[in-house]
This record gives C-alpha cells, structure tokens and sequence, in this order.
C-alpha cells in the first residue's frame, strides 16, 4: 500500500472531487469508508502535485463526525500516569515471565483459536531492538514533562499480557506499545470453532484476529499443548476490548498493521475497535509492516513534540518530518513514514 503515496493519479481520484470546495479552508476532518480505512489520505500528494495533503491542511482522522460534537479538549491527560512497553522478550517460558501483577481474577480468555492460525504462519518472533531504545527514549522524555506523574516501564519478560490487563480502571492517560502486532485474514470461522467462540458473536470472532505480541508469546505458539492463560503473551483485540481504559487520552501501537482489520459499515473490527470498545480517547496506529529503526525514531520525535505543547496532530506531522528528511538514512520514501495514523487525535 505504501507505493501509492506518490501516485498522483491517486492522490487526486481520492482528492480531486472536493479539492474545489477548500478555498480558504484549514482543517479537514473526515470519517473514511471502506477501503479509505487502510488508506493513509492524510500522507498523500497534494492533487496538484505541489507536496503532500498534510502539507497543505491539518487533516483530522474521526472514528465518526460525531466526535466534533462530544468532543472536548484532554490536554489534561498530559499530566496522567503513563505505561511504556518495549524491548519484549517473546521467548521467555511461564517460569521466567516477570509479572508484577501477583493476582488476576478478571478478564480471563483464551487465545486458542487465534494461536491455531498464528502458529501456522509463524516460525520464531524477531526481537525488535529498535523498540527497546523507543521505549527508554519515550520514558526519559515523558518523566521530564510528567514530574507529577508516574512513568512505568515494562521491558523484556516484564511485559506480560496481564500487567497490560492490571491497567483497567485504573488512573492512566497514556499507554505505549512497542512490539509486533498482527492481523489475520482467515475469512473461514471454521478455524476458530472451539466451544469458547462458539459463544461469541461475529463480532468477538473478528476480534480475536489481530493484537499484540507480548512477553512469552513465541514459546506460547510454539508448544505441543495449547495453555489456557490470561498471560499467554497473544494478547487480542477481543480480550483488549473487555478493559476498563476511559481514563486513556492516548494508546500509542507502534508495531506493524495495528490500524488493520475486517471493514465493515461500523468501521474496522480490529484493535481499534477493541481499544474504542475499552474506552480510549484517540489512537496511534500502523497501516503497514514498519521499519523497526525509523519507527524508533519517529515515535521518539512524536513524544517530544507532544510533550513540548504541540498537539497530536501536529507532533506526529513534525515526527514524520523528521524521518522523512533524515539526510544519513534516506528515508524519503513514505514507506517509512506514512504507516502511521492518528485516529480521533483532536487536541
């Protein structure tokens, strides 16, 4: 998908049909359908060819145009505790997971329909080395900002799907993710039968086809027996959407294909939905497999913006130009720069 950001032609079927009505006009904010939904408008070319849409306009990415009406400003939540993931070992055993969550009682279910599909596709977890430094760049820059505030950092076999799900209800504004994320296409249901999901609606069933890979994820998949575990380390979209997470101003998922999943006339059944479901105010997503090393850098230069009083929008466009003209690495290309979309991000 990313080779159409320099494609005019594109750029201006997707464009072209408004482009005489903004005359005068600044801010956009749209609600995308269909197809549109994997499409990153915001990062294409302008339809006169003189640089990109985000250029020229602060386009604003809406779950729906009502949020312009309920809409108010969550600046606040800058000052709110935040939980940073990173560097996770996908490899560590039951025995040598750290959990700093002693007890869960809630929110238990089970991952076996979707490690069926995972295992088949999947033959070792890379470590992201990149998403360490990311996480460790984020933690410094938000406890310089939130001296009022606590910053948690799990790392390595510390990021456990359960201290992920410890965080319902409680008082937290922001939440960063560093780590593989997926999206299974499998269409037929027949994969996922199981008297677990014979249970749950459509809905639930498409839910449990994209997520987040967190510590102990790679030995979960890779063993003869299916664990029944809260903390297998595949952690879906589904179990996401079962959390108490409204006091979140921001759930950054920086991995790969975190804004994908089966479009239909409600939006995108995928994290997004499960994290919308929870209660999440805006989202910070991936459209496509990402560049381990440019992403690091861009969701550092993100944080900093953020954090120095630009808003969402804004520190995710300045972070973008920071990858995009970075001279040494030529990154030019918006394969490394375009992925990532911000949903509901209006302050």
């Amino acid at each position: 998908p990313e080779n159409i950001y320099d494609n005019i032609q594109f750029s201006r079927l997707c464009w072209e049909p408004i482009y005489r009505y903004l005359d005068g006009i600044k801010n956009i904010y749209f609600a995308p359908a269909g197809v549109l939904y994997n499409i990153g408008l915001e990062s294409l070319l302008a339809p006169d060819g003189e640089g990109y849409m985000s250029e020229r306009y602060n386009l604003y990415r809406v779950s729906s145009t009502r949020e312009l009406a309920v809409h108010s400003d969550s600046s606040r939540h800058r000052k709110r505790n935040a939980v940073i993931y990173g560097g996770i070992d996908y490899q560590a055993t039951a025995d040598h997971t750290i959990d700093s969550v002693l007890e869960i009682t809630e929110h238990k279910s089970s991952s076996v329909g979707v490690l069926r599909d995972l295992r088949g596709a999947m033959h070792g977890i890379d470590y992201l080395p990149g998403s360490k430094i990311e996480a460790e760049n984020i933690v410094r820059i938000l406890k310089g900002k939130n001296d009022s505030s606590k910053t948690q950092l799990f790392i390595g076999s510390e990021g456990t799907e359960s201290s992920f799900k410890y965080i319902s209800g409680k008082d937290v504004g922001i939440i960063h993710v560093s780590t593989h994320g997926f999206y299974n296409t499998v269409s037929d249901d027949a994969s996922l039968i199981s008297d677990f999901y014979q249970l749950q609606d459509n809905e639930d069933k498409v839910l449990t086809r994209s997520g987040l890979l967190l510590a102990g994820a790679e030995n979960t998949m890779l063993c003869d027996s299916l664990p029944d575990s809260h903390n297998d380390g595949i952690l879906t979209a589904l179990e996401i959407s079962t959390l108490d997470l409204r006091t979140l101003d921001l759930v950054t998922l920086s991995a790969c294909q975190t804004a994908q999943g089966n479009i239909t006339g409600d939006g995108v059944f995928g994290l997004q939905r499960g994290f919308k479901k929870a209660g999440v105010n805006s989202i910070l997503m991936s459209l496509w497999k990402v560049d381990d090393e440019a992403t690091c850098l861009l969701m550092t230069e993100f944080y900093r913006h953020w954090m120095n009083g630009k808003t969402k929008r804004d520190a995710l466009e300045l972070a973008k130009e920071e990858v995009r003209f970075h001279k040494e690495k030529g990154w030019d290309n918006p394969k490394y720069w375009a992925a990532f979309i911000l949903l509901d991000g209006l302050d």
